[in-house]
C-alpha cells in the first residue's frame, strides 16, 4: 500500500511512500536508541500532523497496519489534526471518523495493544467534545459505547475506559488546544454532558457492579467500573474548577436527578461491599471505593427531598465507618488508612455537630472514633504522614461546632480531648528524641487544628502542657546561667527543640485566639503559657550574651572554646518557634484595642513582671537584636527572615511602632547598624543581602516614626545615614579600577552599601523624606554611583550592577507621588540626568561585552551562557527604570530637545538597543523581562510616539513584532499593555497621516516596507474578539477602530472572508453583525465616536457566538 502525504515543504526528511516504511519509522520513533535516528524519524513523521488533508491517509495507516507503533501513531495524528484544523473539517467528515474509531475499537479492540487503545480512546472522546454541539450524532455517543457492554468481558472493558476517559475529558480545562474551544465553550459542553449523559453513565458503573461476581472474579471489570464511578463522582458540577481534593470544598452540586441514586442505601452499599472484598488484597482498589464514599457523603443537602432521608444517608456513611473502625477492617494498608481518614473528615464538613450527635449509634461512633485517633496519635509519624491532618481537622470542626449545639446533646467530646491533646503532645516529644535529624516543619499543617482542640479543655490542657514544659524550663534556666560550660551539647540540643514544639503549640494556641470567642479566664490561661515562652526568651538571650562575652570565643560564629555553639540546629529551631509565638502574640495582644482589654498581662505580671506591652516589646527588642548579631554568617537564614519579619511587623504598626523608637535596644540598633554590630550584614549568599535591604527599611521607618525626629529631622536622618557616607567617600577615594576589582572585599562593601541604600530609598515615601534623601545623596554621592557602574559594567560583574540599577529604578519611582519639587528647583530634571547616566553607562559596556562574547550567537546555539544573569536581567531593570522615570510627572522631557540635552535619546537609544539584543522568544520566556518590556511600550507608545517614529525600520518592526506577540498572550496584563500600544500607535499614524505631517511620512515608510505590521494585528485582534474568552475584551475591542481606519482594505478582506466561510444560512446573520459594528461610526478617533463602536463591538461578539461563527486564523 502507498501512502501520499501532504507535507508543507520545510525540508525535514519526508515520509515513506510505502506502508513498511511508515511501520519501521514509528518504530524508530518510539524505539531507538539513537537520538539522531529518533529525531529523524520525527522530523519525517511530525509532517503528517501538519495539514487536515492527511487524515486520509493517516486513516488508511490505523485501517491496514498490523504494527502497533503506527497504530499508535496514526492515532496520535488524527487527534492532533481534528484538534488543531477542527474548523476545516467537514461535518459530515468529522462524524465519519468518529463512527470508523467506534467501529475499529469494536473489531479490533480485544487484540491491541493497551497504548494503542488509550490513544483510540482519546481520539474518539476529543472528537465528541469538539463536536458536541454539531449535533446529536456526537451526542449519542454513551449509547453507541453501551453496545461494548453487551459483548465479551473485554469489549465491556474497552467501554467502561472509553467512558471514564470521556467523563474525565468532558471535566477537563481546554489549555492543550484552547484555540479550537474557548473556556466558556468548553464549559457549555461539560454543563450539557452532565445534564444529559453523566448520571446515565454512573448507573452504568453501578450496573456493571451488580453483574460481578465476588473477587478475584472480573478484576478488570472491577477496577474500570471502580475508575469510572469515581469520574463521574469527581466531576465538576458547577463549573467552579476547583481542586476536589481540596477538604475546603465539601459538598458536590449535581443536578436534581441524582437525587434518586444518592438516597438510594444500595449505592454506598455497593461500595462498601467492594472496600470489604478488596481492603486486604488489592489496596489500589479498595481506597478508590472509599474516594468514591468521600465524594458520596459530600453531596449538597437539597438533593435529599426529606430531612429524614439525609438522616439516613448520614447514618449509613457512620455505620459503615463504625464497622471498618471496630475491626479495623485494612486499616493497616495506608492507601485505605488515608482515604478514610480523609472520608472521617467530610462527615463533618458536609454535615452539622448536631446531625452527627443525634444519629443513634453516635456514642459508640465517638468512642471508637477517639480510640482510633488515640491509635494514629501512637503510630510511627512517618507511616501516618499527612493522614493524621484529617484526624486532627475532624476534632477542631466537632469542637468549633460545640458553642451553636442544642441544649441537651451530649457530644461527648469534652471526655476525650484532653486525652488526644495529651497523646499528641507526648508522641511528638517522643518522636523528637528518637529521631534528633527529624524536620520540624513536618507536622507544622497539624497546628492549624490544635488550637481549636486545645481551646475546649483549656485549663486542663494548659496544666499538661505546663507540667512538661517546666521542668524543661528549669534545665534551660540551668544552662542559660553557665554560658553552656560544662553542658552536653547534643542533650541541650534535645531539650531546645522539645521546647521549641511547644512553644509552637502555645504560639497556634495564642494565634487562634482571634477565631475563638475568649474569655477571660481563658485570657489569664494564656498568660501563664505565655508567660513561660518568654521566660524561655529571656533565657535564650542570656545564653547567647553569656556565649557572645565568653573568653576566646569567635564573634562570627559565636563558638566556644570548648564546642559549644549557639548556633546548633536546637538553638535554631527553638529561636524559629519563638518567632513565631511572638508574631502570634503580636496579632492576639499589642495594639490599642487588645491591650486595653486584655487579662493575658496579669499572669505574665505575677511571673515576669511584664505589666503590659511596653515591656513585652522590650524583651521582644532584645530577642530580635540578638538574633540579629549570632546568626546569618554561618547558618540561621530562617531565624534572619523571621526576626526581620517580625521587626517590619511591630515597626509598621501605629502603636507598637511609636513604642519601639523609644527602647534603648532599638535606639542603639539605630545609632549603631554597620557589619561589625550585625555579622548577617556580612552573609554570603543574595539572600542575606536583600536581608539588609529590609533591615534599612525597618530601621528607618522607626526613625521616622520617632517623636524626636520632628525636633531635627534632617540632623537625626544625617547621623544615621554616617555609616553609609563613611563607606561611599571610602569607595569615592579608591585610586583605578583595579582596586575596586582586584580586592573581593571592595566588591562586597559595594553591593552592601547599595543594597542598603535601597532600603533607604524604599522606606522614603513622601515628599519630606524624599527630599532629606535626595539632597543627601545629590551632587555628593552620584558621581560614586556612577564610577561603580562604569567599573563594573565594564568588568561584566551583574552582582554589583544589577543592585545598583536596582536602587536607582527605586529612586526614579514616585510611588505615592513623593518626588514633589519646588516649581524653580531643576532637581527632577537633575534626577533624570542622573538616571540617564547610569542606564546609558551600563548599557553601553553590557552590550559591547555581550557582543564581544557573541551572545546572540551562543543563545542560538543552546549555549551554556547564562543570559538571564549577563543580560536580561539588567536590561529588565533598565526598561523598569526608564519607564518609571518617563511615567514619574516631575520632568519636562521637551527641555531636553530644547536645550539639545541628549539624556533622553540616549537613554532611548540604550533600551531599544537592549531590548533588540534579546530575541522575542527569550523576551517573552522570563516574565520579569516581559513585564519592563511591554510596561515601557505602553508608555512610549502614548506619550513618546514621535520618537518612535523615528526609529530606524529594523527596530520600529521588532517593536511591532513584540507587540503583536503580546497580544497574543494568555496574559490579561500582557495582551492589556500590548492593544493599548497598538492603539497609541496605529492612533498617530491616523492623525499625523490626516494632518500630512513628517511624522506621518515617516510612519507610512514603516508600512510600505512592512506591509503586514498594522493589518497582522488587525487580523489577530479580531480573530482573539471571536474566539477567545479573555476577561480583558475592553482592552483588546480598542485598538480596533484605529487599525480599522487605517488598514481599510485589510478590514474589508477580514470581514468576507468571516462571512463567505459561513454555511449559506447563516451568511445574512453575519453580514448585519458587520454592519452593527461599524453602524454610525465615524471617520475619526473622538471620545464619543470610540464609545459608540467599543459598545458595538461587545454587540458584534455576542451576535457572532450566537451564531456559532469562528475565525480559522487562531
Amino acid at each position: 500500500m502507498s501512502v501520499v502525504v501532504d507535507t508543507p515543504g520545510n525540508g525535514y526528511p519526508s515520509v515513506p511512500n510505502d506502508l513498511a516504511g511508515v511501520e519501521r519509522m514509528c518504530e524508530q520513533l518510539y524505539t531507538a536508541q539513537d537520538a539522531t535516528t529518533r529525531q529523524q524519524a520525527e522530523s519525517a513523521l511530525l509532517t503528517l500532523a501538519s495539514n487536515p488533508r492527511n487524515l486520509t491517509q493517516c486513516t488508511m495507516i490505523l485501517e491496514n497496519s498490523a504494527a502497533p507503533y503506527a497504530q499508535k501513531f496514526a492515532a496520535w495524528t488524527l487527534t492532533k489534526l481534528i484538534t488543531s484544523y477542527w474548523s476545516q473539517i467537514g461535518t459530515e467528515e468529522r462524524v465519519q471518523l468518529r463512527n470508523y474509531v467506534l467501529n475499529y475499537m469494536a473489531n479490533k479492540g480485544p487484540q491491541l495493544e493497551q497504548y494503542v487503545r488509550l490513544e483510540l480512546t482519546t481520539l474518539l472522546c476529543r472528537i465528541t467534545k469538539l463536536g458536541w454541539t454539531d449535533g446529536d450524532s456526537h451526542r449519542g455517543i454513551v449509547d453507541d459505547v453501551c453496545r461494548f457492554l453487551d459483548a465479551s468481558e473485554e469489549h465491556c472493558v474497552i467501554g467502561l475506559q472509553i467512558l471514564a476517559r470521556l467523563v474525565s475529558d468532558m471535566n477537563t480545562s481546554t489549555t492543550t488546544f484552547r484555540r479550537t474551544i474557548t473556556h466558556s465553550q468548553a464549559r457549555k459542553v461539560s454543563l450539557s454532558f452532565r445534564d444529559l449523559e453523566l448520571l446515565k453513565v454512573f448507573n452504568i458503573s453501578l450496573s456493571t457492579f451488580a453483574k460481578l461476581s465476588p473477587p478475584p472474579q472480573h478484576s478488570k471489570l472491577r477496577a474500570c467500573a471502580l475508575e469510572l464511578a469515581r469520574a463521574c463522582l469527581s466531576y465538576d458540577f458547577v463549573g467552579s474548577s476547583l481542586d476536589e481534593s481540596s477538604e475546603d470544598i465539601g459538598t458536590l452540586h449535581p443536578p436534581s436527578a441524582w437525587h434518586v441514586v444518592v438516597q438510594d442505601p444500595n449505592t454506598v452499599k455497593i461500595f462498601m461491599d467492594t472496600y470489604r472484598a478488596l481492603c486486604n488484597t488489592d489496596s489500589n482498589r479498595s481506597s478508590k471505593a472509599l474516594e468514591c464514599l468521600i465524594q458520596l457523603v459530600s453531596m449538597r443537602r437539597t438533593l435529599f427531598s426529606k430531612e429524614e432521608l439525609r438522616v439516613m444517608n448520614i447514618k449509613r456513611h457512620m455505620a459503615a465507618t463504625l464497622e471498618i473502625l471496630s475491626a479495623r477492617m485494612g486499616l493497616d494498608d495506608h492507601n485505605n488508612y488515608h482515604q478514610f481518614c480523609r472520608w472521617l473528615a467530610r462527615l463533618k464538613v458536609n454535615y452539622q455537630l448536631d446531625e452527627i450527635a443525634n444519629v443513634d449509634i453516635y456514642p459508640q461512633w465517638i468512642e471508637l472514633v477517639a480510640s482510633f485517633t488515640l491509635q494514629s496519635l501512637a503510630a510511627d509519624w512517618n507511616w501516618v504522614g499527612d493522614s493524621l491532618y484529617y484526624v486532627l481537622s475532624l476534632w477542631a470542626k466537632l469542637i468549633a461546632a460545640k458553642p451553636y449545639l442544642k441544649s441537651g446533646v451530649d457530644t461527648r467530646l469534652d471526655v476525650h480531648v484532653v486525652k488526644i491533646v495529651e497523646q499528641y503532645i507526648t508522641r511528638r516529644l517522643m518522636s523528637i528524641r528518637q529521631a534528633d535529624d527529624g524536620d520540624e516543619d513536618d507536622f507544622s499543617e497539624h497546628l492549624d487544628a490544635i488550637p481549636m482542640i486545645f481551646r475546649l479543655q483549656y485549663e486542663k490542657s494548659a496544666v499538661f502542657l505546663t507540667s512538661l514544659m517546666d521542668p524543661m524550663l528549669e534545665n534551660y534556666k540551668t544552662f542559660a546561667a553557665s554560658g553552656g560550660v560544662g553542658a552536653n551539647p547534643v542533650e541541650v540540643s534535645r531539650v531546645e527543640r522539645e521546647l521549641a514544639w511547644l512553644v509552637r503549640i502555645i504560639g497556634s494556641v495564642v494565634g487562634g485566639r482571634a477565631n475563638t470567642l475568649s474569655s477571660e479566664q481563658q485570657e489569664l490561661t494564656e498568660g501563664e503559657l505565655s508567660a513561660r515562652v518568654f521566660q524561655v526568651m529571656i533565657h535564650t538571650v542570656n545564653a547567647d550574651n553569656a556565649v557572645r562575652n565568653a573568653p576566646g570565643v569567635n564573634a562570627n560564629t559565636m563558638a566556644t572554646p570548648s564546642g559549644r555553639a549557639r548556633g546548633t540546629k536546637g538553638a535554631i529551631v527553638l529561636d524559629a518557634a519563638i518567632a513565631d509565638f511572638t508574631q502570634a502574640f503580636r496579632r492576639s495582644y499589642i495594639g490599642e484595642e487588645a491591650v486595653a482589654n486584655s487579662k493575658v498581662y496579669v499572669k505574665m505580671a505575677e511571673r515576669l513582671g511584664m505589666t503590659d506591652h511596653m515591656h513585652v516589646l522590650d524583651v521582644v527588642a532584645s530577642k530580635i537584636a540578638c538574633n540579629l548579631r549570632i546568626y546569618g554568617v554561618v547558618d540561621g537564614a530562617k531565624i534572619i527572615a523571621k526576626s526581620l519579619s517580625l521587626l517590619q511587623d511591630l515597626a509598621s504598626g501605629y502603636s507598637s511602632g511609636r513604642v519601639l523608637c523609644k527602647l534603648q535596644t532599638v535606639r542603639d540598633m539605630i545609632m549603631n547598624h554597620d557589619e561589625e554590630t550585625f555579622p548577617f550584614m556580612k552573609g554570603p549568599d543574595s539572600q542575606m543581602g536583600r536581608h539588609r535591604t529590609t533591615f534599612y527599611q525597618t530601621l528607618l521607618r522607626i526613625l521616622f516614626t520617632s517623636p524626636t525626629t520632628s525636633a531635627d529631622p534632617e540632623r537625626e536622618f544625617t547621623q544615621f545615614m554616617e555609616p553609609l557616607r563613611r563607606k561611599l567617600e571610602l569607595l569615592a577615594a579608591l585610586p583605578s579600577k583595579e582596586a575596586f576589582l582586584n580586592d573581593q572585599g571592595v566588591k562586597a562593601a559595594t553591593i552592601g552599601v547599595l543594597r542598603d541604600l535601597r532600603g533607604v530609598v524604599l522606606t522614603v515615601a513622601n515628599r519630606k523624606t524624599y527630599s532629606l534623601f535626595f539632597d543627601w545623596l545629590y551632587p555628593t554621592h552620584t558621581p560614586v554611583l556612577l564610577k561603580i557602574c562604569e567599573v563594573f559594567s565594564e568588568a561584566g560583574v551583574p552582582e554589583v550592577t544589577n543592585v545598583l540599577l536596582k536602587f536607582f529604578s527605586g529612586l526614579v519611582f514616585n510611588n505615592s507621588q513623593r518626588i514633589v519639587f519646588d516649581s524653580s528647583s531643576p532637581n527632577g530634571i537633575l534626577l533624570f540626568r542622573e538616571a540617564s547616566k547610569i542606564l546609558v553607562t551600563y548599557g553601553r559596556y553590557t552590550l559591547a561585552n555581550w557582543d564581544r562574547i557573541g551572545g546572540a550567537a551562543l543563545i542560538e546555539k543552546n549555549s551554556s551562557v547564562d543570559a538571564y544573569r549577563v543580560l536580561y536581567k539588567g536590561a529588565w531593570v533598565c526598561m523598569l527604570m526608564f519607564q518609571r522615570a518617563l511615567s514619574g510627572g516631575y520632568v519636562n522631557f521637551g527641555v531636553f530637545a530644547l536645550y539639545r540635552d541628549p539624556a533622553l535619546k540616549d537613554a532611548m537609544s540604550i533600551c531599544f538597543r537592549l531590548i533588540l539584543a534579546i530575541p522575542i522568544e527569550q523576551l517573552l520566556a522570563y516574565p520579569k523581562v516581559a513585564r519592563a518590556h511591554f510596561g515601557l511600550m505602553e508608555i512610549l507608545a502614548a506619550n513618546h510616539p514621535k520618537d518612535i517614529a523615528e526609529l530606524d525600520h529594523v527596530t520600529f518592526t521588532r517593536i511591532l513584532q513584540s507587540l503583536r506577540e503580546g497580544l497574543q498572550s494568555y496574559e490579561v496584563w500582557m495582551s492589556s499593555q500590548s492593544a493599548s500600544a497598538i492603539d497609541a500607535l496605529s492612533a498617530f499614524r491616523f492623525k499625523q497621516a490626516m494632518k500630512g505631517s513628517d511624522y506621518g511620512r515617516l510612519m507610512q515608510a514603516h508600512v510600505e516596507q512592512s506591509p503586514d505590521l498594522f493589518p497582522s494585528c488587525l487580523e489577530i485582534i479580531f480573530s482573539m474578539i471571536i474566539n477567545v474568552d479573555c476577561t480583558n475584551q475592553w482592552s483588546l475591542s480598542r485598538p480596533l477602530l484605529s487599525l480599522i481606519l487605517t488598514n481599510q482594505d485589510t478590514f474589508v478582506k477580514i470581514k468576507n472572508r468571516i462571512i463567505q466561510s459561513q454555511p449559506p444560512d447563516r451568511q445574512v446573520a453575519v453580514a448585519g453583525a458587520f454592519e452593527l459594528l461599524m453602524m454610525d461610526v465615524q471617520m475619526n478617533l473622538e471620545s464619543k465616536n470610540r464609545d459608540r463602536f467599543t459598545q458595538q463591538v461587545t454587540q458584534f461578539r455576542l451576535a457572532l457566538r450566537e451564531e456559532g461563527v469562528t475565525d480559522s486564523l487562531m
